[in-house]
């Protein structure tokens, strides 16, 4: 049994803006549908309508997505790469499914308030995580794990166990305590449990 999708008004207009300029970004191509008029105010509260205008391009992105197999060609789909690109293309993306279906089932364009605001907040912890990750570089990890006196190879469960046991031999509520080994340790203990996630 084949599901019909309510059609997104957006899809051709996405899919010829695509055309045009080959590569965007979401919030570009927002700016563009909005200058455009496009993409109206689908909301009185701002939240709601931030939401609700991301969903309606994240829909039309993947209904367009969907509607290209066969083709020769798949939509990539990311925050700061959204491109046509043929299928032999190397090192092409996966899809995230779980969001695909988020933003495939229309239920989800009338979320709440609440919901709303615990999805940004996500979104920004998951972003900043993220380019927090990107500024960390290999010698950073290797200088935090020769301070734990750990080898390159440790796991993560080493790596935990080593920051306890250094943690609590040098925190300054401690009889021999070292507030600045401490303090050291917590830096080096950031680098690596940012590196782990």
């Amino acid at each position: 049994m084949e599901i019909t999708l309510p059609k997104n008004p957006l899809i051709e207009v996405i899919f010829d803006c695509l055309l045009k300029t080959p590569c965007w970004k979401v919030h570009t191509l927002a700016n563009f549908l909005i200058q455009n008029n496009n993409l109206k105010r689908l909301d009185t509260d701002c939240n709601k309508d931030l939401f609700k205008k991301n969903f309606i391009i994240m829909n039309a992105l993947f209904q367009l997505s969907c509607n290209l197999i066969g083709s020769g060609y798949i939509l990539i789909i990311e925050p700061l790469e959204i491109r046509l690109a043929k299928i032999n293309e190397k090192k092409l993306s996966k899809p995230n499914k779980n969001l695909k279906d988020y933003y495939l089932d229309w239920n989800n364009f009338e979320t709440d308030s609440k919901d709303i605001e615990v999805l940004f907040n996500s979104f920004w912890q998951s972003y900043l995580t993220s380019k927090t990750k990107e500024s960390i570089n290999p010698k950073m990890i290797s200088d935090a794990l020769n301070y734990f006196e750990l080898p390159k190879n440790a796991t993560s469960e080493q790596i935990s166990r080593q920051w306890k046991k250094l943690a609590l031999k040098y925190h300054p509520d401690k009889v021999n305590g070292d507030k600045n080994k401490f303090q050291q340790l917590q830096v080096h203990w950031q680098v690596l449990k940012t590196a782990l996630n």
